[in-house]
């Protein structure tokens, strides 16, 4: 356990380091591209790993965070990279998971 919350530390700051890299880059760059897809990469890692150990902990409202956060980090990357026509179903189920993270957390809210 205290190596994933380790990683989820490294993943976390990873992100932070590399997005403000990304932002101040000049679009369209080397600089841009690598550190934009490092944010990524660190930002599933860390959201993912996360999910994970608050499941284990029994924190319900940080395992929807955590997979929200994969949910957004993904959808924004196939903005900038468009999957390819054959993985359409990957999109429609990831739709769905985020639907139903959405309704079963309105439905803890509402409890």
């Amino acid at each position: 356990m205290e190596m994933a919350l380790f990683i989820h530390i490294l993943g976390g700051g990873l992100g932070l380091v590399s997005g403000y890299i990304a932002l101040f880059a000049a679009k369209g760059a080397r600089l841009h591209r690598q550190s934009g897809m490092l944010f990524v990469y660190a930002m599933l890692g860390m959201s993912l790993i996360g999910a994970v150990v608050a499941a284990l902990s029994a924190t319900e409202g940080s395992v929807i965070a955590g997979l929200l956060t994969a949910y957004m980090v993904i959808t924004a990357l196939t903005t900038v990279r468009p999957a390819v026509a054959g993985l359409r179903w990957l999109n429609i189920t990831l739709m769905a998971l985020a639907l139903a993270v959405g309704v079963t957390s309105l439905a803890w809210g509402v409890q």
